[in-house]
């Protein structure tokens, strides 16, 4: 099997921001991908434990009962990083799971056995069977019809369900047949145009692509044809008439958030005064908190948004490309920041 692998974040976000996962295992001859929800917390921990489960242990079938079985880890993962947030969004963080929420998260997977492969599938995170002629032959998912934004999930508080059954799927990929592991930008995409006299050629494009940076170009040029902006996964396999796994080109999330960290402490070094946090924490996460605040932190949320988007926008065009993403970055951090001071407020 030949494989590419690609992976990016939202346009105006980080790596650092990015819920999608996903993981390929020479040695167990399996790929997974999975999709964390925005409105859940804490789901990007979520999405890495399925596909480092399904991908690490082979005969592990992520079932309703077993995947109820990884919510202790999740936990306890979600409890080990807590200390290391700000103080309010610990104490946000402490609260939600107090109160039973959780994470949920899409999923696809496939393990080979030579050229025959079988797996799950649930929600918009789909499978895509590609001919020989570069057409689609079949749209794996969980779900009828049209995509929406309330897709099929895996949910990580064991007295939940979720929603809908994961479907076990299975196939064999043949000489010239590619097999696409996608998350639902790409799924609505060719699911909304599988049909059409273009897919050929949209399908081509997609496995032409070599590297990172045609992955990100590829993904640009169809956002502003309409693909809707998220974060977007990308996995190709194709028969090579061998049962090893031959990796050509794989992205890796960890060493993107790295780079990015190194970034921002070479762009714009502080001090940390007073045991404080520093700036390259990652602070992504008590803002997935956020998410599901009362609405006058929502309010507080949206005003400093628009300042900062205001801010950004006035700033002159180079300093914007070089340091837009910094800048981004710097926001989150002044944002958690304030929030927490309005929390003290608050509470006096």
């Amino acid at each position: 099997m030949r494989i590419k692998a690609f992976i990016t974040h939202k346009d105006q976000e980080q790596f650092s921001d990015c819920q999608d996962r996903f993981r390929v295992n020479k040695d167990t001859k399996s790929i997974a991908l999975a999709d964390g929800m925005s409105q859940s917390i804490f789901q990007k921990i979520w999405a890495q434990l399925l596909v480092d489960t399904y991908t690490t242990i082979e005969q592990w079938e992520p079932t309703i009962d077993s995947v109820r079985e990884l919510a202790p880890q999740w936990q306890e993962r979600v409890k080990a990083i807590i200390p290391n947030l700000m103080p309010a969004a610990q104490r946000r963080s402490k609260n939600s799971l107090a109160k039973g929420m959780s994470a949920g998260s899409t999923f696809v997977g496939v393990r080979f056995n030579e050229n025959k492969w079988e797996g799950w599938v649930l929600g918009d995170s789909c499978l895509i069977v590609i001919d020989k002629n570069n057409k689609i032959e079949k749209i794996e998912t969980s779900q009828e019809g049209q995509f929406d934004s309330h897709p099929d999930y895996f949910d990580s508080n064991p007295i939940k369900e979720g929603k809908g059954q994961p479907k076990p799927i299975n196939g064999t990929l043949l000489q010239g047949e590619k097999l696409l592991l996608v998350s639902d930008p790409f799924s609505d995409i060719l699911y909304d145009r599988q049909c059409t006299e273009i897919i050929k050629d949209i399908v081509s494009e997609l496995l032409t692509v070599k590297n990172h940076e045609n992955f990100e170009a590829v993904v640009a040029k169809w956002r502003k044809q309409g693909m809707h902006n998220d974060d977007s996964t990308l996995v190709v396999v194709e028969y090579d008439e061998t049962d090893d796994f031959h990796i050509d080109y794989e992205d890796s999330i960890d060493v993107f958030i790295e780079m990015e960290k190194q970034q921002e402490s070479f762009s714009e070094p502080s001090s940390v005064p007073n045991g404080g946090n520093s700036d390259n924490e990652n602070t992504s996460e008590p803002l997935d908190v956020i998410e599901n605040d009362n609405e006058e932190c929502k309010t507080l949320k949206d005003y400093l948004s628009e300042v900062a988007d205001s801010f950004i926008d006035s700033l002159p065009t180079e300093i914007k490309k070089k340091k837009k993403k910094v800048l981004k970055a710097k926001f989150k951090d002044k944002l958690s920041k304030a929030l927490d001071c309005y929390y003290k407020i608050e509470e006096k």
